[in-house]
């Protein structure tokens, strides 16, 4: 499945401070993070945060995302950010990878532009499954509560796998650390299942 995304819009939610952890303190600055920006057929990363910000302004991507470096340089948290062309729902993914090196756990926030409906999902990853732990309603505040949950949210692809992210060059790249930017050719493929719900 191919998603097309608006990249002024995603880039003003971004600026703005959009991400649901962002807005909880929960992803701060980190001398071994990496932004990503997904750039026509391309993927880059910026080791300075004002450079990614730089490229998401000008609408050069259409995603964004992080990539967190634990010591020893293994990728522990990858976060991408998705807005329909629409501006019709943006969506949020934080995956965790375990010590095996691969995800083993993701926490996807979908936000409804109309009605302001936050769902929240987790999912447990692994052996390349998908299996899902929690499906909530979620109000701005990040907690819990009542109301309907929608039977049309977005179809976006899980990673089940770092082979399944369509920037896995970067994350096995342990030279974006220290380069300024790097880019690598979008390995997303039409008709790969490998990484869907």
């Amino acid at each position: 499945m191919v998603v097309r995304v608006q990249p002024a819009l995603l880039g003003l939610a971004l600026l703005a401070g959009g991400s649901p952890w962002s807005a909880r303190g929960q992803a701060g600055p980190n001398p071994t993070t990496v932004y990503l920006a997904h750039e026509g057929n391309r993927w880059c990363s910026y080791r300075d945060e004002a450079s990614w910000r730089d490229a998401v302004a000008n609408a050069h991507a259409s995603e964004v995302g992080e990539i967190a470096f634990a010591p020893g340089l293994k990728p522990s948290r990858i976060e991408v950010t998705t807005e329909a062309e629409s501006g019709d729902w943006i969506v949020y993914d934080r995956y965790r990878v375990g010590a095996d090196g691969e995800p083993s756990s993701l926490t996807r926030e979908v936000h409804i532009a109309q009605g302001d409906i936050r769902i929240r999902e987790e999912y447990a990853l692994a052996n390349g499954t998908a299996t899902r732990t929690l499906q909530v309603r979620v109000g701005r505040d990040g907690k819990v509560m009542p109301g309907r949950l929608p039977h049309d949210l977005p179809q976006l692809p899980i990673a089940r796998t770092l082979k399944n992210f369509p920037f896995e060059a970067l994350l096995v790249d342990r030279s974006i650390i220290g380069s300024p930017k790097n880019c690598v050719p979008d390995t997303t493929r039409d008709g790969d299942k490998s990484s869907e719900r």
